[in-house]
């Protein structure tokens, strides 16, 4: 059965909040514009490139100014025969995107499983205490009279050292954290985060997190290791003043769709390192147009008679 690759978030995009925005419909309307689209190209392309001009695309979508609009909110680019073609195609659509989604949900249900099949943890009571019964005092006096003499046999025998040995304390074990990974690798992972995330800033670390933020930050710490050049791109990506993808607004949807934000972080990097590229060019290219031209030399040449009249005076010169 074919079948399309759709975020839970699809509905909280910017994309398609400005794809409503600009087609001056409801937000429903649009969210079904906007999955008409993957579907379509998922189903009629290999790459992307649908080789339609944007008012066949309207008429595809049954929605006037719809192909324009695409292009618009980033969801597609005009190639140079004026078509639309689909951009981060293989973030929705294909057969490397549906095994992604595949493969995180398997992981995720086998983390499911595990976690119901891990015991929890449950204090133990102890059992009461046996009740004492009162002895006399002669029945006293003959208990440890029979209990010293049979310890001196067993001594007289060798069968027990005189040696005696103190109980260790009994130590009650804390409740197991949250399964995750350990509390050391966790909190350097945050730490790895903070200067990246404005929401994590806000936060002090060192208290524990609430517990939805943390059952989710755990099991992305397990499924997205962090490096410098990612931090980077987190950085970047939230820096920006606006961006035309998704960014959560909340640290436990941050933690939830962490692989998608990296996706869109890196797309969007990539993106602006092109747009800044060309802008260094376009500078170059205009300083080099508007350079003013050297200033001509203006020393004086010599003819052909003032130069031999001076190699012959430097001659007369070097004769002894």
């Amino acid at each position: 059965m074919d079948w399309t690759k759709i975020n839970h978030s699809l509905s909280r995009s910017p994309e398609v909040h400005n794809l409503s925005h600009l087609l001056k419909i409801e937000i429903n309307h649009a969210l079904g514009i906007a999955t008409r689209w993957l579907c379509w190209i998922d189903e009629n392309t290999t790459d992307g490139v649908t080789r339609m001009l944007p008012e066949q695309v309207d008429a595809e979508l049954n929605e006037p100014g719809s192909g324009l609009a695409l292009c618009k909110i980033g969801w597609a680019v005009l190639d140079e025969d004026g078509c639309l073609v689909a951009t981060n195609f293989d973030l929705h659509c294909g057969r490397s995107a549906k095994q992604r989604a595949l493969d995180a949900r398997r992981q995720r249900n086998h983390r499911l499983k595990m976690a119901a099949a891990t015991p929890q943890y449950q204090p133990v009571t102890p059992p009461p205490p046996a009740p004492v019964t009162p002895v006399s005092r002669s029945e006293r006096d003959k208990i440890v009279t029979r209990k010293e003499k049979k310890k001196e046999d067993i001594i007289n025998k060798g069968e027990l050292s005189t040696t005696v040995y103190q109980a260790a304390p009994v130590v009650q074990s804390p409740p197991p954290p949250i399964n995750g990974p350990e509390p050391a690798t966790f909190g350097r992972w945050l730490q790895s985060l903070a200067p990246a995330i404005p929401m994590l800033k806000r936060l002090n670390l060192d208290a524990p997190l609430p517990r939805p933020v943390e059952t989710e930050a755990r099991q992305a710490c397990r499924l997205v290791p962090l490096d410098p050049g990612i931090c980077l791109q987190l950085q970047r990506y939230y820096a920006a003043a606006k961006v035309p993808t998704y960014r959560p607004d909340s640290l436990e949807h941050f933690f939830r769709d962490l692989p998608d934000v990296l996706q869109h972080a890196a797309n969007w990097c990539r993106d602006d390192d092109i747009r800044r590229r060309k802008q260094a060019a376009t500078a170059r290219r205009l300083a080099a147009e508007h350079t003013p031209p050297s200033p001509p030399d203006h020393h004086h040449t010599l003819s052909d008679a003032e130069a031999a009249a001076q190699i012959a005076a430097m001659r007369s010169e070097l004769r002894p």
